[in-house]
């Protein structure tokens, strides 16, 4: 919560091993069960220039869930799955 980057100098999360350019058995994935009482894959408050990149999302309740008072983040090369 707060974190932020510059449109210069953007934070960016990476996956590992990416989902949208490795096989199914190597992806970095966040998993769950899928239930409400179940956490979000990233919490994302009061960020700005924030960039999630690369993983696949499965069985999330709410996958990323982006609140209030954040703008200018980014998501990409990402899979929702089941979420």
């Amino acid at each position: 919560k707060g974190v932020s980057g510059t449109p210069n100098a953007p934070i960016t999360i990476k996956a590992e091993y990416p989902a949208t350019e490795t096989g199914p058995e190597n992806r970095t994935i966040l998993s769950g069960s899928g239930t409400k009482q179940e956490p979000d894959g990233f919490y994302l408050s009061d960020t700005q220039y924030i960039i999630i990149e690369g993983f696949e999302f499965t069985h999330l309740h709410n996958g990323i869930l982006t609140l209030a008072n954040s703008s200018q983040n980014i998501f990409r090369k990402n899979i929702f799955n089941r979420n």
